[in-house]
């Protein structure tokens, strides 16, 4: 069994202790559904007091990160044994508390691709595809290759996500949608109010693919690249 697969066993092993319901979301569905392999996993926990996050971390063996304390997601990074001159050997477990189902959870995200769902229990040591909760249609999307928003306010809750729509564009050869376009291009200037931290982070994965130079015009296309080059408007 795989470092993911145990980790994933161990969660769920844990939490049917305390009798706490919990579910994969996001990316970790996604790449399985794709076929890809992923060392990040997201975890949604339903009605559990915050305290067993510290819980959890302790029994995963790993060390945990506040990441967004306003929405009560933290993550726990656990390390792997691997040889020498791999680039990753850490897991990321992703932990987010919910106050009532796991729709809160996914009414929360940004793009249907990422807005799927599967109980823990049935997330190893393969995603059961019977399991899964999709209410925006995300396995639709994969298998069309699109992105498409969930709503249309997802770049208002955090402008970060209109250089994600891009990067997973890029990252996986999908399309984005003409309505993900138009809100992606109505939107554009409200990411002059991301820290450059988090832009240079999206910003050098989109770079990094194989495709760049036509994700840079997209960019273009879509207002983006102005607003990270503010000199471009002057050549």
């Amino acid at each position: 069994m795989g470092l993911t697969h145990r980790i994933l066993a161990q969660a769920n092993s844990f939490l049917a202790s305390r009798s706490v319901e919990g579910y994969v979301v996001g990316g970790y569905v996604r790449d399985s559904i794709i076929g890809q392999v992923s060392r990040d996993i997201d975890i949604a926990i339903l009605n559990a007091n915050p305290e067993i996050v510290n819980d959890l971390a302790s029994s995963l063996g790993g060390k945990l990160f506040i990441l967004d304390e306003h929405r009560d997601i933290s993550r726990i990074v656990i390390g792997d044994k691997l040889p020498s001159g791999l680039d990753n050997p850490f897991v990321n477990v992703d932990v987010s508390l919910c106050t009532s189902d796991i729709m809160e959870n996914l009414g929360k995200r940004d793009f249907a691709i990422n807005s799927i769902a599967v109980p823990l229990n049935r997330a190893y040591p393969n995603i059961d595809l019977q399991y899964l909760i999709d209410p925006y249609n995300g396995i639709e999307d994969i298998g069309a290759k699109r992105i498409s928003c969930i709503s249309d306010s997802v770049f208002r809750e955090d402008p970060l996500r209109l250089l994600r729509a891009v990067r997973f564009s890029s990252q996986f050869q999908f399309d984005l949608t003409a309505r993900t376009k138009t809100l992606i291009y109505q939107y554009s200037n409200m990411l002059t109010g991301v820290s450059s931290e988090r832009i240079r982070e999206e910003f050098l994965k989109i770079i990094q693919c194989s495709n760049s130079s036509y994700h840079i015009s997209i960019l273009d296309e879509l207002g983006l690249l102005s607003v990270l080059i503010p000199e471009l408007d002057d050549c």
